[in-house]
């Protein structure tokens, strides 16, 4: 992985439009926004885009046609899974946390329920509701075994792009060490 890892930050020198994809609860946002800020470049936090005020949801439609896919530099966090032609085609570098269910369902837990028990307002300024943060936890469950059937497949599709896999959270924490120095 050491090696992997080291191509890994040669490559971001040349790369310009980042996707991070992964299931809830991975780190995608915080690696995307390492790298946003590493790199100079802009960041678009996906769920903010997605959750409106009052917990309405945005479709995969409109928020992609937010997204500006074709400016040179960008990062994103979001798997887009129905709008894979539209996002992944565009980005030059797509980066995979691929890490234990068990370990992305705890997260997603604990990040849910303490929004949740904190009253710590979260995406366009929403307070989570508990049915909001117990169905991200469902949707996490839901998505690790889809995640686990679907994603390899969609990244043959992608295989023009550099494509890195993270599947351990302490090469996660090494690789966003390794941007902050």
């Amino acid at each position: 992985m050491l090696e992997q890892k080291m191509h890994f930050l040669t490559s971001l020198k040349s790369e310009s439009r980042y996707l991070i994809i992964g299931c809830s609860g991975s780190g995608k946002s915080t690696l995307a926004r390492a790298i946003a800020e590493c790199m100079e470049i802009p960041y678009y936090d996906t769920d903010s885009l997605y959750w409106r005020e009052g917990w309405e949801l945005r479709s995969d439609e409109d928020v992609v046609q937010s997204l500006p896919l074709d400016s040179p530099n960008w990062v994103l966090d979001g798997n887009f899974v129905g709008m894979r032609e539209e996002v992944w085609n565009r980005a030059t570098c797509i980066i995979l946390l691929d890490l234990p269910p068990a370990e992305t369902i705890w997260n997603t837990t604990r990040r849910n329920l303490g929004w949740w028990i904190k009253r710590t307002p979260t995406w366009s300024g929403n307070v989570m509701p508990l049915r909001i943060a117990l169905s991200g936890i469902k949707h996490s469950k839901q998505q690790t075994k889809r995640f686990a059937e679907d994603f390899p497949n969609y990244l043959t599709e992608h295989e023009d792009k550099q494509i890195f896999r993270i599947r351990k959270r302490s090469d996660l924490e090494k690789f966003m060490a390794s941007l902050k120095q």
